[in-house]
This record gives C-alpha cells, structure tokens and sequence, in this order.
C-alpha cells in the first residue's frame, strides 16, 4: 500500500467563463479526464494519492481514505454543485485480487455542466501552460496476445455455444498492439475518443486511457443512477 498526500488539503472552487472546450485547455502533462458531450472534468497535477491494497474491502478503503482526507481539508467553495471542490479520480482493477488500483486527487481541475464552469484548485498550483497536442505520426499495429485467426475462432466457438443453449451471452475483448512514430500525447487520444464516440464517457487515469457507454454508478444526494450494459 502506498500513500502519497498533502496535509491538510487547501481547496479553493470558483465560478469561472465557460472554458468551451475542455480537453483542449489539458496541459502537456499526465491528465485526468472524465467528458461526455462536452462536459465533464478535467484535472492534472497532483495533490494526493493513494495506491489501494487489494482485496474484498477494497473499496471500503478507498471510501474510507477519500473520507479523512477530505474531511481535514480547509475548503472554499463558491459553486456548491456536484463536481465541485476537491475531486478524486479513480482507476479499479477488474480482478479485485490484482494489484494496480490508484485514487489520485488532481491540484487542478477544470470543470463545466450545465451551463456552468468552475475551476478547483489546491494549495499554491502553479498553472502550467497549455502547448498544443503531439501528433504521434503513423501508427502501425500488430496482433496482441491473439492472432487474428486465433481471434475469429474464439468468436465462433462462442456463437456456437449460443447456438447449442449452453451461454446465453459472452462479452469479448481483444488486445492489439500500437506503436508509433513519436510518443503518444494521451491528449490526442482524448481528443479522437470524444470526438469519434460522443454519447461515450471518455476518461484518462494515471495512464489509464479509454471511452466506456457505461454508467456503473453516480451517486448524487438521495439519487443513485446506473447504466451497465455487458454486465
């Protein structure tokens, strides 16, 4: 288990002009993203983290954790709406016994709904200067773990389970490998992403780059939505 924070946290939220697009204003560092049609947050810097130990309470930890750190922090904030103040993006694993689950509380973030904009920054954050996002140049892909013929069998064995009553639904997946002239900006990939799959939720976290339909959980007062489709 590792912990990195700032104690206690100095959060200060302010109404400000709509930043129209928000990815666009991601600095050439490790961002932190969460858009759909537009809206969202974006954040980077870092003012805590908090890598957490893996396991059944997991997530009791990570609530746990998320709750004394923002309950010692000293915070202004003058929008008072859901996003606002301090924010932690999370990044779980899929497999609850594997290692690799971060909760990361951002120095900066930006963030616009409904009509509004408000920016949430902690302790003395520097703001960095925006450069423009790296094209990566020609990408070149090659087969991950599966062979693409490897690939097409695994897809027909499972239709024809289907088909003989033996599953009624199987959710796939497929590595594939991407190398690049230059670096890849996750910025570009941002970018593209929301760009390409609008009515998607695009992230980035710690590394973590990715555009998901689903809505596993939002809890906002007394409402709790959710929108799961493969599960």
């Amino acid at each position: 288990m590792t912990v990195a924070l700032i104690r206690p946290l100095v959060v200060r939220t302010v109404a400000v002009s709509d930043p129209d697009d928000l990815l666009a204003r991601l600095p050439d560092a490790a961002p932190y993203a969460w858009i759909r049609h537009g809206e969202g947050l974006v954040g980077w810097g870092e003012a805590a983290r908090a890598s957490v130990p893996p396991g059944a309470g997991r997530f009791d930890w990570a609530r746990g954790w998320l709750s004394s750190l923002f309950a010692g922090a000293l915070i202004e904030d003058e929008v008072g709406v859901p996003g606002s103040g301090p924010v932690a993006f999370g990044s779980f694993t899929f497999d609850g016994d594997a290692q690799g689950t971060v909760l990361v509380v951002p120095r900066v973030v930006l963030a616009r709904r409904d009509g509004r904009a408000w920016l949430t920054t902690i302790g003395d954050s520097a703001f960095d200067l925006t450069t423009p996002p790296r094209d990566p140049g020609r990408i070149r892909y090659a087969d991950g773990s599966l062979s693409a013929l490897e690939w097409e069998h695994r897809v027909a064995r499972a239709v024809r389970r289907i088909k003989d009553g033996r599953l009624d639904k199987v959710v796939l997946a497929r590595d594939l490998m991407a190398v690049a002239e230059r670096d890849i900006d996750p910025r570009v990939l941002l970018g593209r992403l929301a760009e390409r799959y609008p009515e998607c939720y695009t992230f980035s976290v710690d590394g973590l780059v990715g555009a998901t339909p689903e809505l596993l959980v939002r809890h906002t007062g007394q409402a709790v939505e959710s929108l799961v489709l493969a599960g």
